[in-house]
C-alpha cells in the first residue's frame, strides 16, 4: 500500500460499529474512533490496537482495575489529532484489526510520544487486566 508502514505507536481514525464492539450514536449506523496500535499478532495478519475514548465511560469502568487503565492524551502533546483535553487510550481491552482493513479503511493520524508510548506499553505489560496469553500473544512479555 504505497509502503504505508504500520508501526507501534502509531494513531489511526476509522469508523467502527457493532462488529467492532461499538455502538454507535446519535442515529448514525458507525462511530469513527481514533485508536492505538500497540502490538500485531503472533499469527500475522492482524495488529493489535487500543480505543481512545473522549471520556472515562463509569458504567463500564467502575473498578479500581480498570479505572487504572485509562491512560489520558493530552491535547498539548497531540493538537492537530485531539479536540478533547484530555482523550483516554483505554488499556483495558486489547483488539486485533486485519491489516489489510486497516490499511483500506483507517486514516493514519500520527504517532504517541515517545513518552506516552513507553507508558503505555509498560502499562500493558504491568496490566492486571489483560490476560498472560494476550500479552504473550501481542508480543508484550
Amino acid at each position: 500500500m504505497g509502503g504505508t508502514q504500520i508501526k507501534v505507536g502509531s494513531i489511526y481514525k476509522m469508523n467502527f460499529d457493532g462488529n467492532q464492539d461499538v455502538t454507535p450514536k446519535g442515529g448514525i449506523d458507525y462511530r469513527p474512533k481514533y485508536f492505538i496500535i500497540i502490538g500485531s499478532a503472533e499469527y500475522g495478519y492482524y495488529v493489535a490496537y487500543i480505543l481512545i475514548n473522549k471520556s472515562i465511560n463509569k458504567k463500564f469502568n467502575c473498578t479500581k482495575d480498570l479505572l487504572d487503565c485509562q491512560f489520558p492524551l493530552r491535547v498539548q502533546d497531540y493538537p492537530t489529532i485531539f479536540k478533547i483535553d484530555p482523550s483516554y487510550a483505554n488499556l483495558a481491552r486489547i483488539r486485533e484489526i486485519e491489516c489489510a482493513k486497516l490499511l483500506d479503511e483507517a486514516k493514519y493520524c500520527g504517532e504517541l510520544t515517545d513518552k506516552d508510548l513507553a507508558l503505555i506499553i509498560s502499562s500493558l505489560k504491568k496490566s492486571k487486566v489483560i490476560s498472560l496469553k494476550e500479552k504473550k500473544r501481542y508480543g508484550l512479555l
